[in-house]
């Protein structure tokens, strides 16, 4: 090389010296201070020719040639930050990153993800080849943002990352991603629990310069999670991301984790955080609850939850590409149904199911069990058009999570066991009906005319049928081996489900035969029994019925009358059994009864009130009667 090349390569090697060696000084990348190096006679052979080139040849900032083997790896750059932080020329445990930094699990060198990124969008200098280096995200001069950072270390995975930014909770999320910018030693809301383990909380060392360049422990930085402010302050990035992993070992993946997921028969990352009491006789870890109730089944069970897995109640088909445990049980875990980035938009984190599919489908195909209540967009009903078919949140369809909810079933209540299984009202609260079955017209019968339903509500009270309550069934249903509940203080509330049952053992009836979900037989067809248990109006009222006080007495007969003896068919809409007698549902019906009759419930009457939810209306019964008796 000429000599005027060589003088001005030292000019400008001079000059660039200069600049950075007043940052250089006293930090950590100041070898000779930090006692990895000694001072020598030349200039040329300070601080900046540990890392440096002062003559050919040259490599862009006067840095090595990289050796062809590592060309398609690494760049001149990256290189040269390997030469100490390979774990062998500076033996120290502060600045060994071999094990994390240049592990293969470590942060990827590939921009082909980026390739829409330019360097002036996101301020940071790419380098040619399209791959990261070292000083993509490092500036080794600068150590103002530490560790040699080129932003504040909570700013600096946004510059490309951006699209992950979320600082919207639950349904205010708009991104999907996790959201960032809460301070979890904050946080109080009683629905999200959080712990604060160490792995997301690891502080900084204290600030240069200190005596030597180093802390009281000779540290330099910590690796593993960081909060805001180390081992406080609020959630980012780098909380659950620790880019290099932490002083034992490299970034867990997938996603460079803080902790390691486990996912065997856990997700023991999410519940790092979110860690709720367990609501079975197990311990803890795994806490399969992430929020603040403590009974069994008012949250959606996961990993060992003796509700999870294997003998689980309810068959549940695994859906292709969301990932379950690796344990032989494929238990559910949190990463089941949630994901941290890219979920679904203002859902809580849940996973995107396929286009015109509930989310909860995805898992539990329509529940096609016979027992189950009819979703809303299979199989429904009247009712179904009072429901918006699709979140107004999400947009996602709505169809198990009208009556059900996958975490805090009952929180705040004092008997969480009411809401089970995870119900999102009291299952002794006619709430959760009513979302669907209005009171004055629970099947949604569209003639005003036939709209009055068998009583709801507490038959005890002076102002209904001071009751003494003996009508209100409290032993075994034999045809469905289920009890009635009844709700309110006393018990004594009579609600839907102290006729009707979704479970396997209900009852298949109705006067087509077709009436599900009931505790008995009921209907037209029903013939009388020995057990009045058998039949779902004797059950209660029994053989000889009767609702108010002193009421019960003589009655219409019922089995003992034979329509033959009248001469003719009954007329419609009162009926006969098959085997031509009278039960109570010649008379009465259950749902969609004549509305003037209010809660007597009849097929027919003559009356002006237009209330069906009236206990006592004025009425004529004998319009009812002549259907039968013709000279009445």
């Amino acid at each position: 090389m000429p000599r005027s090349g060589i003088l001005f390569l030292l000019l400008a090697f001079g000059f660039l010296a200069a600049s950075a060696r007043a940052s250089i000084e006293g930090s950590p990348h100041d070898l000779i201070v930090q006692g990895y190096d000694v001072e020598k006679a030349s200039w040329l052979q300070e601080r900046c020719t540990s890392c440096h080139l002062t003559s050919s040849p040259v490599q862009e900032g006067f840095l090595p040639e990289v050796p062809p083997v590592l060309e398609r790896s690494y760049g001149a750059s990256s290189i040269a930050c390997f030469s100490c932080h390979d774990g062998t020329t500076i033996v120290s445990p502060d600045v060994d990153a071999s094990r994390t930094v240049f592990d293969p699990a470590a942060h990827g060198f590939d921009l082909t993800a980026y390739e829409g990124l330019r360097s002036a969008e996101v301020g940071l200098p790419y380098l040619a080849g399209k791959r990261m280096e070292c000083v993509t995200c490092h500036d080794p001069h600068d150590n103002g943002h530490r560790p040699f950072l080129r932003a504040d270390i909570g700013e600096i995975c946004l510059k490309c990352h951006s699209p992950q930014s979320e600082f919207g909770l639950g349904g205010m999320n708009s991104t999907g991603n996790h959201p960032q910018g809460a301070d979890p030693a904050k946080v109080t809301r009683k629905e999200t629990p959080l712990e604060n383990p160490p792995a997301f909380r690891t502080p900084f060392p204290a600030p240069y310069p200190l005596a030597g360049g180093r802390t009281s422990l000779g540290v330099h930085w910590d690796l593993g999670g960081h909060l805001s402010g180390g081992a406080s302050g609020t959630i980012g990035c780098v909380t659950c991301h620790a880019i290099h992993g932490d002083e034992q070992s490299p970034p867990q993946s997938p996603g460079l984790l803080s902790v390691a997921p486990g996912l065997e028969t856990a997700d023991l990352f999410c519940e790092g955080c979110h860690a709720g009491k367990r609501g079975d006789d197990l311990s803890a870890p795994p806490s399969p609850n992430p929020g603040g109730t403590t009974t069994g089944r008012t949250y959606h069970p996961v990993d060992n939850d003796r509700s999870n897995g294997v003998g689980s109640i309810i068959e549940t088909r695994k859906p292709e590409g969301w990932p379950l445990g690796t344990a032989v049980s494929r238990p559910i875990l949190c990463s089941t149904c949630h994901r941290a980035h890219g979920a679904q938009e203002r859902g809580f984190l849940v996973r995107r199911p396929p286009a015109g599919v509930g989310f909860c489908e995805v898992c539990h195909e329509w529940m096609s069990l016979e027992y189950h209540h009819p979703l809303v967009v299979k199989d429904a009903g009247r009712c179904a058009v009072l429901i918006e078919p699709n979140d107004p949140v999400t947009g996602l369809r709505r169809t198990c999570d009208l009556c059900h909810r996958a975490h805090n079933a009952g929180l705040g209540t004092e008997k969480e066991q009411d809401y089970l299984p995870l119900l999102r009202e009291s299952h002794l609260d006619e709430k959760q009906c009513l979302i669907c079955h209005p009171r004055d017209n629970p099947t949604c019968n569209p003639d005003p005319n036939f709209r009055a339903s068998h009583f709801i509500g507490d038959p005890t009270l002076p102002e209904t049928y001071a009751s003494d309550g003996s009508t209100l069934r409290r032993a075994v249903w034999p045809g469905s081996g289920t009890i009635s509940p009844y709700g309110g203080v006393k018990g004594t509330v009579m609600l839907c489900i102290s006729c009707h049952a979704f479970k396997g053992s209900a009852v298949v009836s109705g006067d087509k035969g077709k009436s599900r979900f009931l505790r008995a037989l009921s209907g037209n067809p029903v013939e009388w029994a020995a057990d009045e248990g058998v039949y779902l109006c004797t059950g209660c009222h029994k053989a000889n019925p009767g609702t108010g006080a002193a009421q019960t007495g003589r009655t219409h007969p019922l089995l003992d009358a034979l329509v033959e003896r009248l001469g003719h068919v009954p007329l419609v809409p009162a009926t006969a059994t098959f085997n031509g007698h009278v039960n109570c549902d010649s008379c009465h019906r259950p749902h969609e009864a004549a509305t003037a009759g209010g809660y007597y419930i009849l097929e027919a009457v003559a009356g002006t009130s237009k209330d069906p939810l009236v206990v006592h209306p004025t009425i004529n019964f004998s319009v009812l009667c002549r259907l039968c008796h013709e000279k009445y």
